[in-house]
């Protein structure tokens, strides 16, 4: 399948890999099929493209989350388990969008709303992290802020 990239041009993808929202992401709900395209040919930097499958311009960079908060936590609600057809926690990938900032060092994390995925059934979906209040624009290379009440 044939997509129409934000920052890759036309690409071609393998339709098995695409990810399931169904409830669309907040802001984006009429949008549901999505994919992760390697940041970097050679797939060496952690950064993924989370890319809408139908709009070219709707593309987010994301990372997995305990890549670099390795100690995050969210709890899922009994609904979020069982729409995402999570049964286990092994299933489940947090990946968390990231704000670019020029130098990249400056960049942030949302951890106040991540991803959660099901890699085996490639459904996912936003969640808001109620537990413990994160930022919701950590900075991605400290992680001693992370986790400070904010009202940003």
């Amino acid at each position: 399948m044939n997509i129409s990239t934000k920052y890759f041009g036309d690409v071609t993808v393998d339709e098995t890999k695409s990810i399931t929202f169904p409830y669309g992401l907040p802001a984006f709900e009429t949008e549901h099929t999505f994919f992760l395209l390697p940041m970097a040919s050679d797939e060496s930097t952690p950064f993924q493209i989370l890319q809408s499958a139908t709009t070219k311009d709707l593309a987010f960079v994301v990372c997995e989350i305990f890549q670099f908060f390795p100690d995050f936590e969210a709890e899922l609600s009994p609904y979020e388990i069982e729409s995402l057809r999570l049964n286990e926690a092994k299933d489940a990938t947090l990946l968390g969008i990231i704000t670019v900032q020029d130098p990249f060092q400056s960049s942030t994390i949302n951890l106040a709303a991540p991803i959660v995925m099901n890699v085996k059934e490639r459904f996912a979906k936003q969640v808001i992290v109620e537990e413990r209040v994160a930022r919701r624009r950590a900075l991605l290379f400290q992680r001693e802020e992370a986790y400070a009440r904010t009202d940003t």
